[in-house]
């Protein structure tokens, strides 16, 4: 099974628990996996981003290697370069920047992280999602 079959079993029944959480309108998941545009020819690997907003109405934006995407609260999937590092950065954009978070992703396999914005305020937290064990 290719990594986007894999994705796509994973996803097709599942909802996204930050929904019934935050009572913000969101899809369960976004609609396949969103590809690396930039010129790459290498191997490819998959991150998997959950945003959680915590009251915030407005939706992320997401920048790999400076590429912005408008998105929506929930899970999504990015295919990335696994050769090489990679810049995640997330934030809210509105009359201001808020809740500005990066990280600069190893080269390596699929990698998960969780964006949540807090409650009235400008933080934002970043975090790596281990893998499961056992």
């Amino acid at each position: 099974m290719t990594d986007h079959e894999q994705h796509e079993a994973q996803t097709a029944n599942g909802t996204d628990a930050t929904a019934s959480r935050t009572g913000t309108p969101q899809q369960e998941h976004w609609p396949g996996i969103i590809p690396y545009v930039e010129w790459y020819t290498g191997a490819r690997r998959l991150l998997t981003l959950d945003t959680m907003p915590r009251g915030a109405g407005t939706p992320p934006v997401v920048s790999i290697d400076g590429r912005q995407y408008f998105t929506f609260w929930g899970r999504l999937t990015f295919e990335i370069p696994a050769e090489r590092a990679v810049h995640l950065s997330v934030h809210i954009e509105g009359d201001r920047v808020l809740g500005a978070r990066s990280a600069l992703i190893p080269p390596g396999g699929h990698v998960h992280y969780a964006y949540e914005l807090q409650t009235f305020g400008a933080n934002g937290v970043l975090t790596y999602v281990p893998p499961p064990t056992g």
